[in-house]
This record gives structure tokens, C-alpha cells and sequence, in this order.
């Protein structure tokens, strides 16, 4: 009885502490395509690649939304942040999608 007790709240506090990782985003999307063979070093630039994309939108969503002193995060504040994050003509068409599905 104390042990089933135990596990449950492991379980719970495992299930609490969830991190959502950019890496392991990476790798669910490597996992996603089957077909697509890719070397270890590919892979892992590949997710460095995400990851440090990830922190300066991060970062650039965060400076957003204290200048404009609204707590939540708005769809046009991630818009904006991958503009201010990415290169001018990848920011041309990566923001261009978000308006037609999340946004509107």
C-alpha cells in the first residue's frame, strides 16, 4: 500500500516537472521523417541549430512583451521575434505562415 502511494506520487512529480526542451524537439522531428538518413554530426548540428534559433526567439519574445508590459504572449509578439531573430529573407517567408493558420 505505502509503496503503490509512493509511485503515484513519483509519477506525478514526474509528470509536474515536464521540461519542453528544444532538443528533444529536434529530435522528435528527425524521428518524424524515416527517410531521411542523417550522420550523427549532421544531427547534431542540426539540433544546435534549433536550439540556438529557439533562444533568440525566446529572447527576443521575452523583450517584446516587457516593452510593451502585457503579460501574455501574444501570436504578433512571436511574429515579431522571429523577424528580429531570423535573416531578412528567411523572416519574409517563415512569418508568413503563422497569419493564415494561428493568428487569425
Amino acid at each position: 500500500m505505502v509503496k503503490r502511494r509512493a509511485a503515484k506520487k513519483a509519477a506525478r512529480s514526474k509528470q509536474e516537472r515536464k521540461i519542453c526542451s528544444p532538443r528533444l524537439f529536434a529530435s522528435k522531428i528527425l524521428r518524424q521523417m524515416p527517410k531521411v538518413r542523417m550522420e550523427a554530426k549532421a544531427r547534431g548540428l542540426v539540433k544546435s541549430l534549433l536550439t540556438d534559433l529557439y533562444q533568440q526567439v525566446a529572447t527576443e519574445v521575452e523583450a517584446l512583451s516587457q516593452k510593451e508590459e502585457s503579460p501574455p504572449i501574444s501570436c504578433t509578439d512571436v511574429q515579431n521575434a522571429l523577424k528580429g531573430a531570423m535573416e531578412k529573407e528567411l523572416a519574409k517567408h517563415t512569418a508568413a505562415e503563422p497569419i493564415s493558420s494561428e493568428c487569425a
